[in-house]
């Protein structure tokens, strides 16, 4: 599935926004949402994700009584939305409602609605009329029926900001085969954690080496995450007869000083874990709905990230996007960052600023231009409203010492400041480890002598010269 349009009405603090997710008539790749905390942007993937759901899912993911805007308890709240889907997996989609597989993949409209001190969504699904491909079944609700049969190749998965590896052997298969399409979207509600490398551990053998070869190949490519070399998964047929051997299943080999050293999956950094976690969640997602080996160049659905910097350097961050982008060039994704290193990987029409206007209610407004061509600085300028390098009072002040400290010309006021800078900034434990510069008198320059003649009094100056012929009369 790809997302084209979405309107929210009374959820939060989302009175009434509408966004579109297309460029140039087609679905747009990426979205980004920037924007300060408690602004709503997980409100917003959630919403999402509640629309691609159907309103029986939807009313299970949420806690629906917590949605609906309390400063208007008496209006009705809406999550509207038009989707689409992928041309890849056409012939092997089922349309409910259609007996003959249509021309083309058709658009579908879904509406969610609830009310103050509700429980459960109400809703309804249908295809959309763009391309005049009508289903034998008008009265069919594609979404509802999309989700209750499980149908494959309507993917959207989502993930929220708890996303670490499981332990070899932490993960139940019930967990893994009871509601796959609901596990998809759990992580982002904080409702379980992520299978990710737990894969390995329940799918059949052929199907285990090709979901082992596609995660070595995405984390391999385009360098996604530095220093890895080599990723080493057991699969469950294989014998082990130790705690150890257990905890060594899942191994990622890192280049370190020349050398390749072998490090247990729940021994990586948080950095390491929270990026590889959703990757091999969302590559085994794929697979256990397939059933067959798929190229992550070819998988299509929609891709929700809270939080897609997660305790990832800043190196990392603005690697991750292009990345990204290289190894899944048919997925949709939508996700929110704090960063400014994750925006250059992003053109103008990716990026969504949310704020609030007079009233309080968050309104989203367009990049004001594409971060991809702009410097640090202006980034943090625009984005985040940062318009200096020294946010706080301490660096400014360190700011102002060395400018008066280097300047000889000071005046006995800028003397005085930059005493009082300098105490300040020892009481707080700082030293500048600048060395005032001496004070010098501004050089005063001296008045050019004048070119005219003096004449002292009692003495007549002498007549000018007249050139003949300029002013005197004209020869006949």
């Amino acid at each position: 599935m790809y997302l084209r349009r979405l309107k929210v009405r009374n959820l939060k603090l989302l009175r009434d926004v509408e966004i579109s997710f297309e460029r140039n008539g087609e679905v747009r790749p990426w979205t980004v949402f920037v924007a300060e905390n408690g602004l709503c942007k997980t409100a917003l993937l959630q919403a999402i994700a509640m629309a691609a759901s159907g309103p029986t899912l939807a009313s299970e993911l949420a806690d629906v009584a917590s949605l609906p805007d309390r400063r208007h308890p008496e209006e009705e709240t809406l999550i509207a939305a038009e989707f689409s889907l992928g041309r890849e997996n056409h012939r092997l989609r089922q349309y409910p409602g259609f007996d003959k597989r249509p021309i083309r993949p058709p658009t579908v409209d879904c509406e969610l609605t609830t009310q103050h001190g509700w429980r459960e969504f109400k809703g309804w699904s249908s295809y959309g009329d763009k391309d005049r491909q009508w289903p034998s079944d008008m009265a069919a609700d594609p979404l509802r029926e999309a989700r209750r049969e499980q149908l494959p190749y309507w993917f959207v998965a989502g993930y929220g900001v708890d996303r670490s590896l499981p332990p070899p052997g932490g993960t139940r298969r019930t967990d893994l085969f009871s509601d796959p399409i609901k596990q998809r979207l759990e992580n982002l509600f904080d409702q379980r954690k992520l299978t990710a490398t737990g894969f390995s551990d329940f799918l059949e053998t052929d199907l285990a080496h090709a979901y082992n070869h596609a995660l070595i190949k995405v984390l391999l490519a385009d360098k996604l995450l530095p220093r890895i070399t080599e990723v080493r998964m057991r699969h469950p047929s294989q014998k082990v007869r130790s705690v150890q051997e257990i905890r060594e299943s899942h191994l990622f080999h890192f280049e370190q000083g020349g050398a390749s050293v072998p490090i247990p999956t729940t021994w990586l950094s948080r950095g390491y874990q929270s990026t590889i976690a959703w990757l091999a969640d969302l590559i085994g997602q794929f697979l256990l709905e397939a059933g067959t080996e798929v190229d992550p160049r070819r998988m299509e659905g929609l891709v929700l990230i809270d939080e897609l910097d997660l305790h990832l350097h800043p190196t990392w961050q603005a690697a991750l996007i292009p990345a990204l982008k290289h190894v899944f060039p048919k997925l949709q994704f939508i996700g929110t960052t704090h960063s400014a290193m994750l925006l250059p990987g992003l053109v103008q029409d990716e990026v969504l600023l949310l704020k609030q206007d007079e009233e309080g209610n968050v309104v989203v407004e367009p990049a004001p231009a594409s971060p991809a061509l702009m410097t640090g600085s202006e980034i943090f300028e625009s984005f985040f409203g940062i318009h200096h390098l020294y946010p706080d009072k301490l660096g400014q002040d360190l700011q102002r010492f060395g400018y008066l400290a280097s300047n000889p010309y000071r005046s006995d006021d800028e003397e005085r400041e930059m005493g009082v800078v300098l105490n300040r900034l020892k009481k707080e434990g700082v030293e500048p480890g600048w060395t005032p510069v001496a004070r010098q008198k501004p050089t005063v320059a001296k008045p050019r002598p004048s070119s005219k003649r003096r004449v002292t009094p009692g003495q007549r100056a002498a007549p000018k010269r007249v050139r003949a012929g300029r002013t005197g009369r004209k020869k006949r």
